[in-house]
Parts: C-alpha cells; sequence; structure tokens
C-alpha cells in the first residue's frame, strides 16, 4: 500500500541513551511491534490518504551493531544497507527490507527496517571527506519517496557519541530514552540531554517524548527507586511512561527466533505481562505523540 498524499510527513524519533545495555534495541523493535498491530490514529490521516487500517513502521538501523537488523531477521553483507546509503552508493529507498508477522486475531502484521552492516563502522574515520557530514542521513531521508508512506520512523542509534549519532539527532522529530534499572543509567538522562543539544541543531524539550524504563524485575521496586523516577525535580524532564516493561525471560529466545517478544508471546497458549506491558505502551505513546505534534 502507498500513502498518495505527498504532504505526508512520518514521525521520526531517535531511541537513545549515551549507554549501552539499556535495551535501546528491544524496545524500538517491540514498540514497533505493537504499534503495527494498532489502527492508525486519525490525526496521521488525511481525505487524500488512502486508508490503512494498521499503523505503518519503519525502523532504521543505525548502530553498528546491527542488533535491530539481526533482531529482524535480515543481516546480509551480500546485500546494501544503511551503510552505502550514507555513502552514496545507492538510494535509501532501495535497502528497506519488509518483514512479516502472523498475529493472532490482528493478521499479517508487517515490520519495515533499512538495515546496517558492521562496515558502517568505517564511515566514523571517512567522514570528514563527504560534503555535509552531519547531515548524511537527513540528506538522503529527503531525496526517498517511499518514507511518506510510514506513519512512524523509530531510529535505533548507537550509544557512543559519534558521526552516525550526530546525523540521527539532525534528522529526527522526536527523542524518547530508554534506561535499565540501575543507577548509572539514570545519570547518563542528563548526560544524553546534553549530548542532544550538542550534537543537533538544538533542543527543545517537547519533543523528548518521554523515558521508557525497560527490563524492570519486582526487588527493583524500592521507594527511593521509584522517588527517583518520579517524584524528585528531575522528573518532569524524565517524562517516564507509566507503562514500564518487565524483565522477560524468554527475550534471547526471541532473538534467536527472529521474532519480536509480541509477537512471540501473543501467539502462544500462554500470554506473557511483557505482551500487555508493550501494547500499553504503544497506546499510551500514541497519545503523547499525538498531544505533542
Amino acid at each position: 500500500m502507498t500513502i498518495q498524499n505527498t504532504k505526508h510527513k512520518p514521525k521520526i524519533i531517535a531511541f537513545t541513551l549515551q549507554k549501552g545495555g539499556v535495551g535501546k534495541t528491544s524496545c524500538v523493535v517491540n514498540l514497533a511491534a505493537a504499534l503495527s498491530s494498532m489502527e492508525r490514529s486519525p490525526d496521521s490521516m488525511s481525505d487524500n490518504t488512502e486508508i490503512i487500517s494498521k499503523n505503518r513502521i519503519l525502523i532504521i538501523d543505525m548502530d553498528v551493531h546491527a542488533s535491530a537488523t539481526r533482531y529482524l531477521g535480515v543481516y546480509d553483507k551480500k546485500r546494501k544497507s544503511i551503510y552505502d546509503v550514507l555513502t552514496g552508493s545507492c538510494s535509501f529507498d532501495s535497502i528497506i527490507r519488509e518483514v512479516k508477522y502472523e498475529f493472532g486475531k490482528c493478521g499479517t502484521c508487517q515490520l519495515d527496517i533499512a538495515p546496517i552492516d558492521v562496515s558502517a563502522a568505517s564511515i566514523e574515520t571517512n567522514w570528514r571527506r563527504y560534503n555535509d557530514p552531519e547531515h548524511l542521513l537527513s540528506n538522503a531521508l529527503k531525496k526517498s519517496k517511499k518514507i511518506r508512506e510510514y506513519d512512524y520512523v523509530f531510529i535505533d542509534c548507537p550509544p557512543e557519541s559519534n558521526c552516525l549519532l550526530s546525523n540521527i539527532y539532525n534528522t529526527c522529530n522526536y527523542y524518547i530514552l530508554t534506561i535499565s534499572p540501575d543507577p548509572e543509567a539514570f545519570d547518563n538522562i542528563g548526560i544524553t540531554y546534553e549530548q542532544i543539544k550538542t550534537l543537533s541543531d538544538g533542543l527543545k524539550e517537547k519533543k523528548v517524548i518521554g523515558t521508557i524504563i525497560n527490563n524492570f524485575e519486582k526487588h527493583d521496586l524500592t521507594y527511593s527507586y521509584w522517588d527517583y523516577l518520579f517524584n524528585n525535580k528531575d522528573a518532569e524532564k524524565y517524562k517516564c511512561f507509566e507503562n514500564i516493561i518487565p524483565h522477560c525471560v524468554s527475550y534471547r529466545l526471541t532473538v534467536f527466533k527472529k521474532t519480536p517478544v509480541v509477537f512471540y508471546h501473543r501467539n502462544h497458549r500462554r500470554i506473557d505481562r511483557v505482551y500487555y506491558a508493550y501494547m500499553g505502551l504503544a497506546k499510551e505513546f500514541t497519545e503523547r505523540i499525538n498531544t505533542i505534534s
């Protein structure tokens, strides 16, 4: 299906934190999966738009570890990737891959991804030779025709500050921070805010949709922890989502099976609480971004 309205612009969201191991990729893939099973928001439609019943989501993998690309089972060093787009070897539209899943009564759900491979790491040493190196991604998307087909574009960010991250921050419209329940992750929220201001054309705090608390276990639920997240002087800046993603013991299994947690648990007899958490997060996300935009 193709959106005919040429004025349609997707909401481009960077999932970021200046720290690795906090679950950015799992949140990107599974929130995208949850949204792909939901009906599109009326705010994303227009009279000139072909009716599409479900959200169309594109994931752009910008982390050289290629975790999102591997998660969706499309990693292939022989095929063109975002690296080739950034270096001018091919168009952005030519690398988009479609991945379809069966999702119970919802029927077939589709996630599209612009994959990456490990060769993208070489951009860091050569990026100064490119024209306008901090806007390689945004310039590629401006030339894209397929980008108008999507309601949301999720960008999986690298944990370190580099040229790829600068390209992301100069492309996205909104930000989501992802943290795990440990003090170092909390400390990096402030660092990430400063990083966005430094690497992008400027940070408008209203463009930060919120912070996802990921991989939460019951023993983390202490008063001091909860107070730190929701009641201290920086709580308004954190904007933590009320739907918290619990620790999921089968997460590694779903990565092995190349299936998002949301689809895996919905299609089994026993539906894990992580499924309900992501579906609740998807609704909360939609409400927040529609309010902001």
